[in-house]
């Protein structure tokens, strides 16, 4: 049910429906709370929708679930950045 669910999400960032797709990564993480994945795509959609401490909340979960995870770190990084620089 959840990889059913994930491809859904997928089908939906592609089209560009962003505010669904979260809802729908969110269910996704409900049921598999460690689903690296979800956790990941859900980081890099609130990057793409510029909700920088959302997104870094959300990848630095899924570095958690998976450290080996190399686009999740360094989605990560760059979100950190930005929300350094964005700091006063």
């Amino acid at each position: 049910y959840a990889h059913a669910r994930y491809n859904l999400d997928n089908t939906l960032v592609m089209q560009v429906e962003l505010e669904k797709a979260g809802d729908e990564f969110e269910v996704v993480i409900q049921i598999e709370p460690d689903s690296t994945l979800a956790l990941y795509n859900l980081g890099v959609l609130r990057m793409r929708q510029e909700r920088l401490a959302e997104a870094s909340s959300w990848l630095e979960r899924a570095v958690a679930s998976d450290p080996e995870f190399e686009d999740a770190r360094r989605h990560l990084e760059t979100v950190q950045r930005a929300l350094e620089n964005s700091d006063p």
